[in-house]
Formats: structure tokens, C-alpha cells, sequence
């Protein structure tokens, strides 16, 4: 996690960007974060669940991440049901 290094980083006046924190766009950033980069998760979520649809459909699939829980991929799968 990176919460612990936001507090130095500000009194450093450093600026923190990140991505897709928070993984909701519509979410204010988290306190020390100077801006965020949205990585489309809607877009994204929206174009795997058609194509699976429309080639498989009933079909279910897995998105894996390597440190989870990892909230994007969660927003990401929470997003694949619309």
C-alpha cells in the first residue's frame, strides 16, 4: 500500500499521481493525491462482457490480478454486469 509514503511525499511538496485512485471516476481523490489517471475500466468492462456474450453465451470468466484484493479489478468485475 502506498498510504504510508502519501504523507512525506506531501510534506516534500511533492505531487502524487496515480491510476485509477479511485477506481470510480466519479469518487473524489484520496487525501494527498494530487490527480488521477482513469484507465477507461468502464469501457473496458463493458466490451469484454459483449464479446463474451455474443461468442459464448452463458459463458462465465475469471479476472485475475496478481495482488488482490486489488480494487480496480474489483471495480472492473463489479462493472461487467451492466
Amino acid at each position: 500500500m502506498l498510504a504510508p509514503l502519501i504523507k512525506p511525499a506531501i510534506a516534500r511538496h511533492l505531487v502524487v499521481v496515480a491510476a485509477s485512485t479511485p477506481t470510480d471516476a466519479s469518487l473524489p481523490n484520496p487525501p494527498g493525491y494530487a490527480t488521477d489517471g482513469v484507465q477507461r475500466s468502464d469501457l473496458s468492462a463493458y466490451q469484454v462482457a459483449a464479446e463474451l456474450a455474443k461468442s459464448k453465451p452463458g459463458a462465465g470468466f475469471v479476472a485475475m490480478g496478481t495482488s488482490l484484493p486489488f480494487a480496480a479489478v474489483q471495480y472492473l468485475t463489479a462493472r461487467e454486469i451492466y
